[in-house]
């Protein structure tokens, strides 16, 4: 008996099921169909509640509302604009008043509605009457600086333990020659010390090795 071949549709939400991302991009699927099947079949899968599409040509899984049962995001519209621009990739960074705000210079907490990019978008992002705006990072010379007047803030110097030292000897093992400079040991410990969040310390991070990279290779 022939086996039957499966819908575009099924193909389609097969592969969403196996990604690790939640945000998943029409260009994903263009090699099960053309882009206007799979336009048509990414829409099917937002009428039976799978997908919401949060942007052009951007798509998120949906998880179930513990208050209506409906379909929703399935994490915050901030950190899901932060996956797709990673998608897209387009480097994300810090606004000037995350940055002012984990310096010390404000009391402000920094709205999730605005994410710091180091290159120009045009797509909106949104969804539930919510949109997110996107504002230049602040400029990588600035990260440095505000590493350094956090610890200075906190009075916060690097101090290795015991962890430091087993991750340092396997890290050697594997043959990486991965070491972190005075600076990123200082990220370490404002993070390990609670002065600041998970997702503040990896903008940081990643704003400062951006920094370090273009700084050895201005045309990277």
């Amino acid at each position: 008996m022939k086996k039957r071949q499966k819908t575009l549709v099924v193909q389609i939400s097969d592969r969403i099921a196996r990604k690790r991302s939640d945000v998943v991009l029409r260009q994903d699927f263009l090699d099960l169909g053309d882009y206007d099947q799979v336009g048509r079949s990414l829409r099917t899968l937002i009428r039976t509640g799978k997908l919401i599409k949060i942007g052009q040509s951007i798509y998120v899984r949906t998880a179930v509302s513990p208050i209506d049962n409906q379909p929703t995001l399935p994490k915050s519209l901030s950190s899901l604009t932060l996956e797709a621009m990673k998608r897209l990739e387009i480097p994300t960074g810090m606004t000037k008043m995350e940055s002012n705000y984990n310096a010390g210079k404000t009391t402000q907490v920094p709205t999730e509605r605005a994410v710091g990019v180091h290159k120009r978008v045009r797509r909106r992002i949104g969804f539930g009457g919510y949109h997110m705006s996107f504002e230049p990072a602040v400029s990588i010379s600035n990260v440095t600086k505000t590493i350094h007047a956090l610890a200075v803030k906190h009075g916060i110097i690097y101090q290795e333990t015991g962890y430091d030292i087993l991750a340092d000897h396997i890290t050697r093992l594997s043959g990486d020659d991965v070491r972190l400079d005075p600076t990123e040991l200082l990220l370490v410990e404002l993070e390990r010390s609670g002065h600041i969040e998970g997702r503040k310390a990896t903008l940081l991070h990643a704003d400062y090795l951006r920094n370090v990279k273009y700084a050895h290779n201005p045309n990277s």
